[in-house]
């Protein structure tokens, strides 16, 4: 079933008729249907937990949330676990318990910027190689309300930096891909492991190498 009809029938503010980003979501996810573990950061009422798992066919699909009153999404087959992401120490505790598990990571919590660079930070190393992390609602980070310290738009604005190396590939390199050259090159964690990053409104994914 097509992603974006699935948004509508879970009432979830993903899809068309609100944020919109099912059909972005679609674009890279469709290919993986057969089998994704995903995890969701922010539950809420579980709207697009449902939508997930009636979209992937096979693979586990996880929520973790500050609360912890989501047995009606167990009946379904959905998995939760009450984890802050505001605390690092919550989030590594959480992630070795699931190293190289997840294929899909979508932050959908607080939306307050530290938040999201803390768990971005903290999560990315633990997520599948080859998989995806989804930094949703990015405007937030020009209102106050949310954006209380470190720019979360200006951070993920760094990682296109990232992406290319940061200048290290040389002169004489320069039509090297990625996977090239992080062989030849001593770049940081991220430099290394991000092979591209997706922008659109509110939304930012990163696919790891």
């Amino acid at each position: 079933m097509n992603l974006e009809k699935l948004a509508i029938e879970c009432g979830t503010d993903k899809g068309p008729l609100q944020h919109s980003y099912t059909q972005y979501y679609e674009m890279f996810f469709w290919h993986r249907r057969m089998g994704v573990n995903l995890l969701e950061i922010g539950i809420d009422k579980g709207d697009s937990l449902r939508m997930w798992k009636r979209y992937f066919n096979r693979g586990e699909i996880h929520g973790i949330d500050i609360r912890g009153d989501y047995e009606y999404l167990h009946e379904l087959g959905i998995k939760t676990h009450i984890v802050d992401h505001s605390k690092k120490g919550d989030l590594i505790i959480f992630g070795e318990q699931y190293p190289n598990f997840f294929d899909i990571i979508i932050e959908d919590g607080s939306h307050q910027s530290e938040d999201s660079i803390l768990t971005f930070e903290t999560l990315f190393p633990y997520l599948k190689p080859g998989g995806f992390y989804c930094y949703e609602d990015a405007l937030c980070d020009y209102d106050s309300r949310w954006n209380k310290g470190r720019s979360s738009i200006e951070y993920f604005k760094q990682l296109v930096s990232d992406v290319n190396m940061n200048g290290l590939v040389s002169n004489d390199r320069i039509c090297a891909n990625k996977h090239d050259a992080i062989t030849r090159y001593s770049g940081t964690y991220l430099q290394n492991n991000i092979e591209w990053a997706f922008y659109s409104m509110g939304l930012v994914i990163i696919k790891k190498i």
